[in-house]
């Protein structure tokens, strides 16, 4: 995910099934691979700031309906929720 906005300085953004935040695993930032003791499973949610770019990777538990939302809050305030839907191999 990459933030190149000049405005909206910082963006929430999470993945969420119904109203659980889901996990992810950091693997890269900026362009360069995390070192193993940052490449870890966390909540997926995060804030990206302007010009940043963020790499995760997800493993789900099951197919169905995602959510991810993205925020900005101040003057500029926005909400996006972006559907994602995974089926089963």
């Amino acid at each position: 995910m990459a933030d190149i906005a000049i405005y909206h300085q910082h963006l929430s953004v999470r993945l969420v099934r119904d109203s659980s935040v889901l996990t992810w695993r950091a693997v890269a930032k900026d362009g360069f691979t995390l070192p193993p003791q940052q490449a870890t499973v966390r909540p997926s949610a995060t804030y990206v700031g302007s010009g940043e770019t963020a790499d995760f990777e997800l493993t789900p538990d099951a197919p169905g309906d995602l959510r991810l939302e993205i925020d900005r809050d101040g003057p500029f305030q926005f909400h996006v929720a972006v559907p994602l839907h995974l089926v089963a191999k």
